[in-house]
């Protein structure tokens, strides 16, 4: 994921993006992956 989010923010940012648009996507992609982690994680039965 890290690498993921870096690779993004490395796109945008040779793209001559502005900084707060690049930091508004690197935001957007961190937000999603954390939406699919705890999703993933409420579909997971507790431990014993």
């Amino acid at each position: 994921m890290l690498k993921r989010i870096v690779a993004c923010q490395w796109a945008l940012a040779r793209r001559g993006l502005s900084t707060a648009a690049s930091s508004s996507a690197v935001d957007s992609l961190v937000l999603r992956s954390l939406k699919d982690h705890y999703f993933e994680v409420s579909k997971m039965s507790p431990p014993p």
